[in-house]
C-alpha cells in the first residue's frame, strides 16, 4: 500500500474541513502549451494542466515532477514555480471516492523539449498542444495562462 494513502472515510473528513494543497504543472513544448483532458470529476472532459495533491514530507517541486511523470510520463528540462491559485467545487463523489471541493494550487511551468515518451495514465483521455489562449477554457486555467504569460 502507498505510504501516503489516506483511507476514504478519513479523506472525506479532511476535505470537508480544510483546503487540500496541490500542484499544477503547465507543460510548455516548443512555445506551445500541452493540456490534458481529464476522465473524471471535477473538470471531466475539460482541458486542464497536469497536477494533483502534495504528499506529506514532499517538496512542492518534487510533487510537480512526480505528477508530470505519473500522469503523462514526461521529465522537465526546466521547472519553474510560477504562482498560486485555488479551485472551489461542490463536493463531488465518483468511483466511491470524494474529490476535494477546495484546493490551493501551486503552479509550476515545466519546459519540456521531448514529448515522444508521452504515456497517459488512467485519469487522462487525451492531450493536445495549444498555441494560444482559448476563451472556452475554464476561467481558472485562463487566469493561470495570463498570469504566467505562457503565450508570449
Amino acid at each position: 500500500m502507498n505510504k501516503h494513502f489516506i483511507p476514504q472515510e478519513l479523506y472525506h473528513q479532511i476535505v470537508t474541513h480544510v483546503p487540500i494543497l496541490c500542484v499544477d504543472v503547465a507543460i510548455r513544448h516548443n512555445g506551445k502549451l500541452l493540456l490534458v483532458k481529464r476522465k473524471q470529476p471535477p473538470l471531466k472532459d475539460v482541458w486542464w494542466v497536469v497536477g494533483g495533491r502534495v504528499c506529506v514530507g514532499e517538496k512542492l517541486a518534487d510533487a510537480a515532477r512526480r505528477k508530470l511523470k505519473e500522469e503523462i510520463n514526461l521529465v522537465a528540462d526546466k521547472l519553474t514555480q510560477a504562482g498560486a491559485h485555488e479551485t472551489m467545487f461542490d463536493e463531488i463523489e465518483f468511483d466511491g471516492g470524494v474529490h476535494a471541493p477546495h484546493t490551493v494550487n501551486i503552479l509550476f511551468v515545466a519546459d519540456v523539449s521531448d514529448i515522444s515518451a508521452i504515456r497517459l495514465d488512467a485519469s487522462i483521455s487525451e492531450y493536445k498542444l495549444f498555441d494560444s489562449l482559448d476563451k472556452k477554457w475554464h476561467s481558472v486555467l485562463q487566469q493561470m495562462v495570463e498570469d504566467c504569460k505562457l503565450f508570449k
